[in-house]
């Protein structure tokens, strides 16, 4: 097994074959060597070595602007995760599934990058970074204490709430306040009007009709910024693929359900780019409408 792994990590990473697929050129190897990884046992790891690939190589190329296929990016993630999986066994999903400890990587390898370090010296420190910040034990968080939110079963909607935050969501988008990922509202402000009716009456003042209670309009402010918020464009685009959707979607804020809104306007702006572009802050103004 041991062998084998070292085979395909240096077949992958070290020699660039990633691209091809990681689970049908790691098939391949374990074919050429006549066994199988269902054998050998290596299909989880065939899994996590893809996983990490993706998501690693997809936040460098993100962070750097860069999108040509074979740059210094997939170079970096390369010898990184070829150093990780050269090891048994191979500690955890963590690049896979911790966007905090992704982030620092990120940030690393961006520095290395700059600096026009050698890859083997990025990789280094990508590494110990790796190392310091598992080995970090999670901070002990105070139990958060609110209504619980109300799920997809208690709404009806076009689109199932995301999970259950501690703060609220609208559509997809969850506000949080965690280790991985700080989306918080800023400013919230709700206008709801009566409707009133004038019937114009000859020689004296016009008489009034109170016709009921009009559509709320919200306004919600967010700040999004790296490395509290990770990706800020991911989060921008996310908010216009629902305005172009042409629905209503929950909005839940502090326990409260407000019911279903039209995201009718978008406003961005831009106060910090990072290296090749890529957004480090930004303030996102949302205008609903109420919609029944």
């Amino acid at each position: 097994m041991t062998s084998l792994l070292k085979t395909i990590s240096a077949e992958l990473f070290a020699n660039g074959r990633a691209a091809e697929g990681i689970p049908k050129v790691a098939r391949e190897i374990a074919v050429q060597a006549g066994t199988t990884l269902e054998h050998e046992g290596l299909t989880l790891v065939t899994r996590q070595m893809e996983r990490e690939h993706s998501a690693l190589t997809r936040d460098l190329y993100e962070a750097t602007g860069n999108a040509t296929a074979g740059g210094t990016p997939d170079q970096v993630a390369n010898s990184f995760l070829h150093g990780r999986f050269v090891k048994i066994p191979v500690d955890g999903w963590s690049v896979a599934n911790d966007n905090g400890l992704r982030s620092k990587l990120v940030d690393t390898a961006l520095d290395g990058i700059k600096d026009k370090k050698p890859v083997p010296q990025i990789t280094e420190n990508m590494q110990q970074v790796h190392t310091e910040t598992v080995a970090m034990p999670a901070p002990q968080v105070a139990p958060v204490t609110t209504q619980p939110v109300p799920t997809s079963q208690s709404m009806t909607t076009t689109q199932a709430v995301p999970p259950q935050s501690p703060i609220g969501s609208f559509g997809t988008i969850a506000f949080q306040v965690s280790r991985e990922n700080t989306i918080t509202p800023e400013k919230f402000n709700v206008s709801r009007p009566a409707r009133f009716a004038e019937h114009a009456i000859l020689h004296a003042a016009p008489k009034g009709q109170h016709l009921g209670i009009g559509l709320r309009d919200i306004s919600i402010t967010i700040k999004l910024m790296h490395p509290f918020c990770k990706k800020p464009a991911a989060r921008i685009a996310e908010l216009e693929a629902m305005q172009e959707s042409e629905q209503a979607y929950p909005l839940v804020l502090g326990g409260r359900n407000y019911g279903n809104y039209a995201l009718l306007n978008l406003d961005v702006t831009v106060n910090t780019f990072g290296y090749g572009g890529a957004i480090q802050s930004a303030e996102v103004q949302l205008k609903l409408k109420e919609y029944f």
